[in-house]
């Protein structure tokens, strides 16, 4: 146990899972922390979630759902009411009275809620390093940051929480295609959509919530042309669950604490990805009887997945995110009701097209000149070839691009980390504790949120990433020796 004084913390990483692990170790310690969050960009709080400047692009959840602290859950509902962000924003109130505001006001409120707990009664602090993580060298009782700017930190304990990895383009695409004029690789790597003229013929890859942004984008700018949309499954988010008057949820600790409800139990221990399937189908077929949806069940199943997901062979992790995460994926990240009205209304009047389909080949005349994509529509041997003006990437980040990181890199040759089982993201225990290969967990290196994805089952979104860090802290603290 440690018996000194300020205790020294880095975070890599200033999104939301390096601002929501600052601040609630700040908020849980008893003793003095210097919490370092070391983030290139000049500003905490946006990562690659909440950076967009974007009026249309808007959090997929309501405010009570998005948490920095899930001990203190309405802390954006009071930050949102106190700073008029409601009412500056007319669109974000719906006929149902649900909200859905925009990415930039959370973005604003994770900066704002760092910055107010920068000093601590307890004698804590947080400072922002505008940096970037290179290696992290192993010593005997500590950990030494080594950053690019050649910052070096001595730190009795280091989260890495670095979230997401920048998108790239499907292997189809040669890699010349990333300096393609007419193509945008990351759309959501500046704060707004580059300009793309209003009658250009777009191709948008993928159909998940950033497809529905982009798209949102376009559109409200004015765009004129076609824009195809293409998915190998043609899978689309699902809309918001119906509002339920006077009904309402427990808290976030309370309803991810379990216990799982029978049909979860009944699946088996541990359960396969097919028994599991068959139960949740069959609970959903009970409910429907009754009039109520899908998604109570499907929601209860998410919460539960830190329970859950851990048990499961990895042979069976396996198989879910080869044949089932899609489909998963489409129910759990559901779009916000004015980004689907927006998409909905350009898809009837003929502008939008979604399509199931693969790509098969890529080819350009020059840097400058139109694409030819060549499409094979989902369940058919056909191909056929379209001319493009301007490709979207909206497929999302790849997970398996972590390893390609130069600091997990380094981690990985030095064996401070391994590629969890799963195939997806590090390997971590209960604890958030990195794990070698052998098994052995890092009392001083955590990972947290979607790196963990494999491990850990669900760490995603805002309020499951949270609890994650709230989790974490009881043994964060004991390793450090302290009281929270």
């Amino acid at each position: 146990m440690e018996t000194r004084g300020v205790r020294r913390i880095a975070i890599v990483g200033g999104g939301f899972s390096g601002s929501s692990g600052a601040v609630q170790l700040v908020r849980r310690s008893s003793a003095p922390l210097a919490v370092t969050i070391i983030e290139p960009r000049e500003r905490v709080g946006g990562g690659l979630a909440y950076s967009s400047d974007d009026a249309d692009h808007r959090l997929n959840g309501q405010p009570g759902t998005h948490l920095i602290d899930p001990s203190d859950q309405g802390m954006f509902v009071r930050w949102c009411e106190a700073h008029g962000a409601f009412s500056a924003d007319p669109g974000a109130r719906l006929p149902n009275d649900t909200i859905f505001v925009r990415r930039s006001v959370f973005r604003q409120f994770l900066e704002e809620t760092v910055a107010d707990h920068a000093a601590s009664l307890t004698g804590s602090s947080i400072r922002h390093l505008r940096d970037r993580v290179i290696d992290i060298v192993p010593g005997e009782k500590s950990l030494t940051v080594v950053t690019a700017g050649n910052n070096k930190l001595d730190c009795d304990l280091v989260v890495l929480a670095a979230g997401h990895t920048r998108a790239r383009l499907p292997p189809t695409f040669k890699p010349d295609f990333a300096r393609h004029a007419r193509v945008i690789v990351d759309p959501l790597g500046a704060p707004r959509l580059p300009s793309v003229p209003s009658t250009e013929r777009v191709l948008v890859l993928g159909s998940g919530l950033t497809a529905y942004d982009i798209i949102s984008s376009l559109i409200v700018a004015g765009h004129r042309g076609p824009i195809d949309v293409v998915s190998r499954k043609g899978l689309r988010p699902r809309r918001q669950a119906p509002r339920v008057p006077g009904e309402t949820a427990p808290p976030w600790l309370e309803r991810t604490a379990g216990p799982p409800e029978p049909f979860i139990l009944g699946a088996g221990n541990p359960p396969t990805v097919r028994s599991l399937t068959r139960a949740l189908r069959q609970r959903i077929r009970e409910l429907q009887q009754t009039g109520r949806t899908w998604d109570q069940p499907f929601v209860h199943l998410r919460d539960m997945d830190s329970l859950v997901w851990p048990k499961v062979h990895t042979a069976e992790k396996r198989r879910f995110l080869r044949h089932l995460r899609t489909f998963y994926d489409a129910h759990r990240f559901r779009v916000a009701p004015q980004n689907e009205t927006i998409v909905h209304d350009a898809e009837r009047r003929g502008q939008v097209q979604f399509r199931a389909a693969s790509l098969v080949r890529v080819d350009t005349d020059d840097d400058g000149g139109l694409i030819r994509v060549a499409l094979r529509p989902r369940g058919t041997d056909a191909v056929k070839e379209s001319v493009y003006d301007r490709v979207i990437n909206c497929t999302g980040v790849d997970s398996t691009s972590l390893v390609d990181v130069p600091l997990y890199a380094s981690l990985l040759a030095r064996d401070m980390i391994c590629v969890d089982p799963s195939g997806i993201g590090f390997a971590v225990d209960a604890h958030s504790r990195a794990l070698a290969r052998d098994g052995t967990a890092a009392q001083r290196l955590r990972i947290v949120g979607p790196p963990t994805t494999g491990a850990r089952g669900d760490p995603l979104g805002s309020p499951y990433i949270a609890i994650q860090i709230h989790r974490m802290i009881p043994d964060v603290a004991a390793v450090l020796g302290i009281a929270v």
